[in-house]
């Protein structure tokens, strides 16, 4: 079964950057899935975690999973966010590696990219790297990152295996890429996959959870693990969505490249 679509990948890209550049700049406005801080808790992000992040950190935060739930990063690790947005995983990795570790974020949203940079002098960080690009052609080097985490974006790349690709390209030899998104119960008819409102809704890109473990083994990468514990982030948010339809949920996954 083929993963890819035929919608045009810039009118796509487009409406992704205007309804995320909503999402860094009015976070309150209300969307189709929930945000900011009572998202976070929802997710099971740590109360003591959150307390300590100012609210510009975490109000434009529109995750579906916790990466780190499969466990936080070591001191002096280089972890890579795809698709950081306004930098809540990525600061939060920062802290947890450390002065001597490197946390580098990709997005391909101008006023996320611009929060978070301004997130990073907010916190203070050294050791954090905000960079323009595309997740199907990362701005990193081979081999050179421990950890790779995302939450909630995959879903909204239509060539998915190119993201994987390029995921284990910029690996260790045993990293671990540890993947918040979301899997449907119910396939995403062929002509609903047309439908960019559908893309945004992060509905017409998610894949049923045998595609996106199909998807990883063919990357290259081992070990892989579907957590048990699944999340709704979109159930009583502002605005409606197809969710339900679709019996959409957050789930985290946890791969590793082999050694």
């Amino acid at each position: 079964m083929s993963h890819q679509t035929t919608i045009d990948l810039t009118s796509l890209r487009s409406a992704i950057q205007d309804e995320y550049s909503e999402v860094a700049t009015h976070p309150a406005k209300g969307f189709h899935f929930h945000t900011g801080r009572p998202l976070a808790s929802r997710l099971d992000y740590p109360a003591d975690r959150l307390a300590a992040l100012p609210d510009p950190v975490v109000e434009s935060f529109a995750g579906v999973g916790n990466p780190f739930a499969w466990g936080e990063p070591a001191v002096g690790a280089s972890v890579l966010d795809l698709g950081s947005g306004a930098g809540f995983d990525i600061l939060l990795a920062a802290q947890m590696v450390g002065p001597q570790g490197h946390a580098i974020g990709v997005d391909m949203t101008p006023a996320m990219i611009a929060k978070a940079r301004r997130n990073v002098e907010l916190l203070g960080l050294a050791n954090v790297d905000i960079r323009e690009g595309y997740l199907e052609d990362l701005p990193v080097d081979d081999a050179s990152i421990d950890l790779v985490i995302s939450n909630g974006v995959l879903n909204l790349c239509p060539d998915k295996a190119a993201v994987l690709r390029e995921t284990y390209r910029v690996l260790k030899p045993g990293g671990r890429l540890q993947l918040s998104d979301i899997v449907v119960g119910r396939a995403v008819p062929e002509d609903a996959k047309a439908d960019i409102g559908l893309w945004t809704g992060c509905i017409a890109g998610a894949l049923l959870e045998p595609e996106l473990d199909s998807l990883l083994k063919v990357a290259g990468f081992t070990e892989i693990t579907f957590s048990a514990q699944r999340y709704d982030a979109f159930s009583e948010a502002p605005q409606e969505s197809s969710a339900a339809e679709f019996g959409t949920l957050g789930v985290n996954v946890l791969a590793t490249k082999p050694r």
